[in-house]
């Protein structure tokens, strides 16, 4: 997701997701336990409300490399929901 959106030159989003990547691990580079849920909660803020991350979507000069990217970009949002599911953790 975040190398999606650097490529695509989008640095709002691809702050928030790389804040949540970076949950994972503690200042000297070694997993956190709560890393998970700390990720998840950033990640379920970005995603849910009006005008969130969910409303997203690439702007691609060309129509096929626009509709290539956005399903790309679909796919790993509906991953990353499944993996964060709120309803789960």
């Amino acid at each position: 997701m975040s190398d999606l959106l650097i490529e695509q030159n989008e640095e709002n989003w691809s702050r928030g997701i790389s804040t949540a990547l970076n949950k994972f691990y503690s200042p000297d580079g070694e997993m956190d336990p709560a890393g998970f849920e700390n990720a998840a909660s950033i990640y379920l803020g970005m995603a849910t409300g009006g005008r969130g991350f969910s409303e997203y979507y690439v702007h691609a000069p060309e129509v096929e490399q626009r509709i290539e990217a956005n399903r790309e970009l679909d796919a790993l949002r509906d991953k990353l929901w499944e993996v964060f599911d709120p309803w789960n953790l």
